[in-house]
This record gives structure tokens, sequence and C-alpha cells, in this order.
């Protein structure tokens, strides 16, 4: 027969079992938004514990999602419905989609597309004509390193921006002392279903910081020194991103940020790896953070301005037309 000391062991060890298999009974292969082991002292949050659906703002509505999801539940179809109610037709509309800090960053970018691809698609269903433009920010702008289940609800979310330029709304969430600019001809394209300008006249139409610097690259020489305002791309430019971004970081002084346009991959296949790695050690070096604002960019290349985005302590707005 057994002592009561044995018995608590045992009916300890079984709970633990069943907690763990529980926890990791979910669809095989699939990753979530949530974390299965925690810290002591913290809790992992339920999988449906968001506490709001909708919210409206100055310039929109925030639609927020249950841990992991990527759907609209019918409450937030439901203050989405309300909303595009009051909007014009021929409004344009931006679908920034964003995770909470938990899971992988990659994972994060997916689902908070995913997101703005829901919300996309519920806009289109009122009105079917309507520009959106969508942007993937992940985790990003998260409340990071957070258990606190209100900051992280707050954080799953599709924020809906009327009327406003794509590229405006990018670099208003990428402030820093230094930008360097595209300038090869593809930025003579429109800037997207939420445009009606091109996305070179979008650039000059910004308003950036008094004490900022801007820098323009292209393929070919110009003169420089001239004001924004007159420049205009030549379409046999091309994008020799990687290398200009060196001269840039070598020009810059320490503790500085930069935040990069681009919409188009780097145009120098050969020495691309040898550049990227002298593009970190000179962020490193300096203490100089890089951010990027891509239009348009395939994944892979993508995937390599997050990554120097994410060594160097930067961020990225990432533009799908």
């Amino acid at each position: 027969m057994m002592n009561t000391s044995l018995k608590l062991e045992l009916a300890l060890a079984a709970f633990l079992a069943a907690s763990s298999a529980g926890c990791d009974e979910r669809i095989p292969g699939k990753r979530y938004d949530t974390l299965c082991d925690v810290v002591a002292g913290s809790q992992s949050e339920p999988a449906n514990s968001a506490t709001k659906t909708s919210r409206l703002t100055s310039n929109g509505i925030n639609i927020y999602f249950d841990t992991d999801v990527s759907q609209l539940s019918q409450k937030a179809k439901s203050g989405l419905s309300d909303f595009l109610k009051k909007i014009p037709a021929g409004a344009s509309f931006i679908d920034e989609g964003y995770a909470d800090s938990r899971g992988s960053a990659e994972y994060n970018i997916a689902l908070s597309q995913r997101r703005a691809d829901s919300v996309a698609e519920a806009i289109k269903n009122v009105f079917p004509k309507a520009r959106v433009m969508m942007a993937a920010y992940g985790e990003g702008k998260s409340n990071q390193s957070t258990s606190d289940a209100k900051l992280l609800a707050e954080d799953r979310k599709v924020r809906v921006i009327t009327n406003q330029g794509i590229i405006a709304r990018g670099l208003d969430m990428l402030p820093s002392d230094v930008y360097l600019i595209d300038e090869s001809g593809s930025m003579l394209d429109s800037a997207g279903p939420s445009s009606k300008k091109t996305k070179w006249q979008e650039v000059q139409s910004y308003n950036f910081p008094d004490d900022a610097k801007v820098f323009t690259f292209t393929s070919y020489e110009r003169p420089c020194g001239g004001p924004l305002s007159k420049e205009k791309p030549d379409r046999r430019g091309i994008t020799p991103l990687f290398y200009e971004m060196i001269r840039l970081l070598e020009r810059t002084e320490s503790n500085k940020s930069i935040t990069v346009l681009t919409d188009g991959a780097d145009s120098n296949i050969l020495g691309r790896f040898e550049r990227v790695k002298r593009i970190k050690e000179l962020a490193h070096q300096k203490h100089i953070t890089v951010s990027f604002l891509g239009i348009g960019l395939d994944k892979n290349y993508e995937g390599r301005l997050r990554d120097i985005s994410r060594t160097t302590g930067g961020n990225v707005y990432m533009i799908t037309p």
C-alpha cells in the first residue's frame, strides 16, 4: 500500500504530464503566436482571450485578433462594417498587419500579412473598386518581452488608415537622422492602387524632418546638392543599393539612424554577400541603426533586408502593392 507522500508525487507527475500533453496537442506542423513553455511567475495566454475587437483612431480603425488567428471575428466584422458605412466611395486604404512579440519573427510577419489580407478582403466586399495597399509589420512595433495579456492583445491587430499615401505612411513609421532614397527608374512607376502619384512624387511631397540629411542613389552620375523637388529619376537607372549603403555608412556619424527606401533588389549580384557583411560590420562599429521601407520586393530579398535591420536594431515597413 503506497504511503501518502508517494501518492502525492505520482499525482503531481500525472498532472504535469497531462498539462504538457494538453499544451502540445495542436495541429501537427503548425506554429503558434503563443509559447507553450512559460517562465515561472507568468501565464500562457488562452487561445481565445482577445479583450476587444475594434477601436476607432484619428485616421481609421484598429481591428483586433485572437491569438494566432488571422480571420475576423463576427464582432470585428461588425465594427469594420460600421466604420466603412461612414467612408465615402473612392477612398483609399492602407492595411497594416501586426502581431505580438511571441513566436519567431518570420512567423509573425506571415501572420500579420494574413491578417492584413483578411481585412483587405472585407473592405473589398464593401468597396469592390477600393484602392487597398498592405504592409506586414509583424512584431516590429509590439510591446516587446511582455506577459501582460492586455498589452499582447493590443499588438494583435490590423490598423486601417484612410486616404494617406503609402510611402508617406512608411516614412512616418521609420523616422531617422539620415534617409537613403532609391532614385532608380522604377520609382517613376505608380505608387500603387492607394495613390494617384508616382512613387517619386510621393517622396518629393513628403515633409522630411528639418534636421535630417536626405541622400538619393542610382546607377548613373548626376549633379549633387540640388533640391529634392528638382530631382527626377532616369529610366536607365538601376539599384546599386548595398554599395551605396556602404558609402553612406562610412560618411555617417556614429550613433545615428538611417532609413532606406527602395523598390527593387540590389542590381550588383557579384559580391552581394560580402557587401551585406560589410554593412553589418560598419553599422555595428558605429552604433548605427538601419531601417528599410521596401515596396513590392520579392520575399528572398525582403528577408535579406529584414536580417540587416534586425542585426542593426532597426525596423522595417514592407509594402505589398
